[in-house]
């Protein structure tokens, strides 16, 4: 197999990503998801920290190609499930979070809309509490 073959399996486990932070490795996530798929991706923890965003906003490019990428994989057949942290309250509260910070920095493309497209596409995905 060569470095650039996408490698195929029947789920694969993500956690705790922490999308919306400087710390986040959104590249090399985003690596990884280019040469890896899977059936079923359980989405698992603070993929988005809501947290962090709470307190300072910070999205950039590659946060927005993470999601899209995910919903991507989506669209070709793979079914998404999201098991959220502890600390998170609810989908709905972190989409209002970063709607609204987002409208303050006044941008076209926001990581909230990104989340709606998730929850509202014909795809299928699941949210376990």
């Amino acid at each position: 197999m060569t470095d650039n073959a996408t490698r195929r399996f029947r789920a694969l486990f993500i956690s705790d990503v922490h999308l919306g932070t400087r710390g986040c490795q959104a590249d090399k996530f985003l690596d990884f998801l280019r040469h890896h798929e899977a059936e079923t991706i359980y989405l698992v923890g603070d993929i988005v920290d809501g947290w962090a965003l709470r307190s300072s906003w910070y999205w950039p490019q590659t946060h927005n190609d993470v999601v899209q990428k995910i919903l991507r994989q989506a669209r070709k057949g793979a079914r998404v499930i999201y098991v959220p942290a502890i600390t998170t309250n609810s989908c709905a509260d972190i989409t209002a979070r970063i709607s609204a910070a987002s409208r303050s920095l006044k941008t076209r493309s926001t990581p909230a809309s990104m989340i709606d497209a998730i929850w509202s596409s014909t795809a299928t995905y699941s949210i376990l509490w």
